[in-house]
Order: C-alpha cells, then structure tokens, then sequence
C-alpha cells in the first residue's frame, strides 16, 4: 500500500518540480488559463491559498543557464526514471503550462474535516495524458491504470491511510486533491464545475490584485476557523472569555493576512498586509506608533555595526487598554513602591527604544568581544531622575552618578549618560565619549540609505551580514563553544551573496527587503548560481567542518 501511495504521489511531485524548474515563459497574463481563471475554482471559505506565478519566476531563473549547472546534471543523473528526465529536460513536454501560474489552498470545515488542494493550468492536455499513459504502462502500480470519465472531467481516485486522494484534469487544468473526509470525485466535481457562482473572488476580504503581481503569494482568513471553532462546543466556551480582551466574537470575524515574496534585481522582498477587524484596531491598534519620531541616529556608529532595532509604543494608548482592562490599578499599585503612577510613565515616557550590537576585532576578552548600545527615550527628565532613584526596586541594582555619567555600583564596565532626553547605555565607553561630543554625524552615523525607511514603522531591524559574518571570524577564542568554527566562518563568508537585511512592520503592513552584491543580475538567478557552488564545493565545506570539530577535540583533550 506504500508503495502505491508513492506511486500515486510522484505525479504531483514530479507536477510541481515542472513549475519550479520550467523553460521560459511568455510574460505574465499571456497564459489562456491565467490566475483569474484559476482562483475562480477556489472555494469562498478557503483558510487559505497561495499562488506563484511560474512564467513569472521562470523568466528570472533562465532555466536554459541552469540546466547547464553541475547541480542540474545530478538531478538528471539520480532522476529514476525516463519519465522524470524527460520533464526536467523538457517541462513543457508534461502538458502543464510552464508560463501560467499554480494555486494551492486549504479549505477547513471542521477538525478532522479538510481538504488541500493544487491546480495547475494545462497547455497541451494530449501531452499530460501521454505522461499519464506511460506511467500507466511502465508500472504495474500505476494509478492511471484505471482512468475515470466524469462529465466535465477525468480522473483517478485512491483511499490512502484514511485520506482520499485524486487527480483530475480537463483541457485547461489538472487538480491534485487530498481530502480527510470528502470523496476526492465529489472535491474535484465542484472545482470542475464551471457553472459555480461563489468562489474565493467572490470573497468580500480577497483581493485578486495582492496576486497577479507578485512571485508568491500567500492569503489566509480566520473566519473559516473561527466557524469552526464556535461549531465546537469546548473551545467556543473559550472563544467567549475574549471579552476579559474587551472583544466579542464578532471581533473575530473578517481578519485576514495577505503575504508576498519577490525576486528583484540585486535584492528579494517580501512583506505582509493585514486587515484587522475594526473592533480589533480600535481596541489595540492605539498601542502602536505611526513612526519613531526620536532621530536615534547619532547614538549609532555604522563602523562594525552587526544589527540595529527600533520599536515605537504610543504609551497613552498603552495606558488607555490597561484602563479598559480594569488593570491600571494594579500597575499603580505595583508603581507606588518606586514611587511612581502609570499617568506618570504614560506621560514621561516616550515609548521608544532603539538596540544596536557591535563586534570589537581588538577585544581578547571573550565577554567584551560583543559591544552594545541601548538608547530609550523620554518625553521629560523627570521621570528618568525618578527611575534611576527607584533603579534598586526595579530590579537594576544601585545606580550611582559621577559627573556626566551613570553607572552600575557593582560594575563601571557598561555606563550611560542622559542627553536630549534620551537615556543611552553601553560597554563601550568610546561610543559615549563620542555621543557626548556631539555624536555620530556623516559617514560615521548608521547609514540613513535604511535608517529613514526603519523610522517609517513602529518596529524595525537591520542586519549587515557582511559585518556579522567577519564577527564571527575575528571572535576571540572562548567566545564559541567551538574556537576553530572561526575558520569555518571564513570559509563560508566566501559564499555570502547577502548585503544586509531591512525590516519594518507598520500598523498597516510589515516589508522585508534583502540586498545583495550581485546588483545586475535577478536575485533568484544568482542564488541558483550560489546552490550550484555550494554543490561543487561540499566535499571542503565538509572537510572544514570535519576540522573544526578534530582540532576542538583535541583541545579538549589537552584541557583534562
């Protein structure tokens, strides 16, 4: 029966390696049967779906170039069968529509009750059932041994460890189906039917466009979950203690997330939208700021810079949902033994906190190897004078002052000042000597090519890779619990194609983007060009790790 099961399955992975390893396609929309066509065959109250535009990405991969990849070469050499070579040879010879575009969704209606789903557009239905024939002949296993005829479609169908599993196919479209209760005949008759009035367009909280454009995309919605969930009897008794949340269960309904991911020249992106029922924004949405209004700029060297992250609340609006939620006067309660109120943090402080960490190449202390750079601000000086007075209570020990900086009674390793309402922290006390000298301006400060996009959100971060990668190398001995991994750490950084990595989450979107050194040519293409050296070179990659490990063995063993 296993056997079976994978017999029956290989279709569908050798169906979807085709999409990702196609010849070129025409450009995006020339597909007869394009993602429209597709997502109308999608049911209204799917979870989710996810779409990738293969002409779309194939353009970007030149598969043409790759096949000429030694990786290529052995996917070809280990393939099982001619069947499998002759579709990564030729994917189009598979009948599937290489330039078109591929959905997937999950559709939910109860626990133990789903179904999943793949639908890939056909360009020559002829060459897909050839593909279908020949397995049919060459196995005595075969699935296809036994085609069905159904009026608007063909198909097979198997029972498989309690999972109904079919596939079925018209002149326009071939569907994979697995289904934990549904018959697969009745799951492929309604994506076949082609009369049907509601589908996921017809879905109020879908928005077509979040897919023609992007590589991929992915959109999911809570209300089938929610249904569900209410539908059960012990967890909607838990669905109605969110009022302590100040929500109903109406506020349940309507949420949806929509993600992207892009390859681009010289860079990926991806990102993320979200519609949040209103009762949901109104209620928690004033926790979060529009933008960081504090230029932290100054605080932060770009020399040795390995990350930097910012995060903006809107304090009275923090202050607000703990009023809401009858919780202020437990946070009063706790405040009045440092001798503060909330309205006197939600008042004093800013909200905003920004975090940067360092790599010192000159450090021989293992615990100094790291270097760090807190900054916090505040709206008045009142507030912080108090805290540092109530610094014991809150859990930060004595802080004493002498002249124009503030430092730990046990420890003058990590000090601080105050300057423009901004309370900066750090065990690097060049870095302070610097800020309190004007602070770090020009080609000194953190680069504002991305600090400006980071002050757009209430949250952001930025990692150099470049920068960690010869961290890593350059970190003392100790530092690791394998000293020798820094040699392997050089070794890799010849492999790095990444530049850096920006992310910043609004109250409306979240947007990740991935630069690389490689700026003329698409990023897929050259991360296909880095698997394939990656490949070539595995047998010294392996050969460092090998030494890496023996050479900390044998210091071990020199230590007992």
């Amino acid at each position: 029966m296993k056997t079976n099961r994978f017999s029956f399955l290989m279709l569908a992975a050798v169906a979807m390696l085709t999409l990702f390893s196609a010849s070129c396609g025409n450009k995006q929309g020339d597909s007869a049967f394009g993602v429209t066509n597709v997502l109308k065959r999608i049911p209204a109250d799917a979870v989710g779906i996810a779409v990738v535009n293969v002409g779309q990405l194939m353009n970007k991969l030149d598969y043409e170039d790759f096949k000429k990849s030694e990786i290529f070469k052995s996917m070809i050499s280990e393939a099982k069968d001619d069947m499998a070579k002759q579709i990564l040879e030729n994917p189009e010879s598979s009948g599937i529509a290489t330039n078109g575009q591929f959905c997937m969704y999950l559709d939910v209606k109860g626990q133990k009750d789903f179904t999943f789903g793949i639908l890939l557009p056909v360009k020559n239905v002829k060459d897909l059932e050839a593909v279908f024939e020949k397995s049919a002949k060459s196995k005595e296993d075969s699935p296809f041994k036994k085609i069905e005829d159904a009026k608007e479609f063909k198909f097979i169908e198997r029972k498989e460890d309690d999972m109904n599993i079919g596939i079925g196919w018209d002149k326009k479209m071939v569907v994979i189906v697995v289904s934990s209760k549904a018959g697969a005949k009745d799951v492929l008759a309604n994506v076949f039917d082609s009369k049907r009035k509601e589908s996921i367009l017809t879905n109020k909280n879908f928005k077509a466009d979040k897919a023609e454009g992007h590589d991929v995309m992915l959109w999911v919605q809570s209300d089938p979950i929610v249904k569900m969930l209410k539908d059960d009897e012990s967890m909607s008794t838990m669905i109605k203690q969110i009022s302590f949340l100040g929500l109903t269960e109406k506020s349940l309904d309507g949420n949806t997330v929509a993600m992207y991911y892009d390859f681009k020249k010289g860079e990926m992106e991806s990102g993320i939208s979200y519609k949040m029922n209103p009762d949901i924004e109104k209620e928690y949405g004033i926790i979060f700021k529009k933008k960081i209004e504090t230029d932290f700029s100054a605080y932060f060297p770009k020399k040795h810079l390995n990350a930097l992250t910012m995060m903006g609340l809107d304090m009275k609006g923090v202050q607000k949902v703990l009023k809401n939620r009858s919780l202020d006067g437990m946070a009063d309660s706790y405040l009045s033994s440092m001798g503060l109120t909330l309205e006197e943090i939600a008042k004093g402080f800013k909200g905003e906190v920004a975090f940067a960490s360092y790599a010192d190449p000159a450090a021989t202390d293992a615990l100094k190897a790291q270097k760090m750079v807190v900054a916090i601000s505040f709206d008045k000086a009142e507030l912080f004078e108090k805290l540092m007075t109530a610094s014991k209570e809150l859990g930060a020990g004595e802080i004493k002052k002498s002249g124009n900086r503030y430092m730990s009674a046990a420890s003058k390793d990590v000090q601080a000042i105050f300057k423009n309402n901004v309370f900066i922290v750090s065990n690097d006390l060049s870095i302070l000597d610097k800020i309190e000298a004007g602070g770090y301006k020009g080609d000194e400060a953190v680069e504002k090519q991305y600090y400006a996009d980071m002050s757009k959100g209430w949250m952001s971060g930025h990692v150099d890779y470049g920068q960690l990668l010869s961290s890593l190398e350059d970190m003392p001995i100790g530092t690791m619990g394998i000293p020798a991994m820094s040699n392997v750490f050089k070794m890799l950084s010849k492999y790095n194609e990444l530049v850096a990595t920006t992310g910043v989450i609004s109250t409306e979107d979240a947007k990740v983007m991935i630069t690389l050194k490689n700026k003329d040519d698409n990023s897929l293409k050259v991360l296909s060009k880095l698997v394939n050296k990656l490949y070539l070179d595995r047998d010294n990659i392996k050969n460092e790790m090998e030494k890496a490990e023996e050479e900390e063995d044998d210091k071990d063993r020199k230590t007992m």
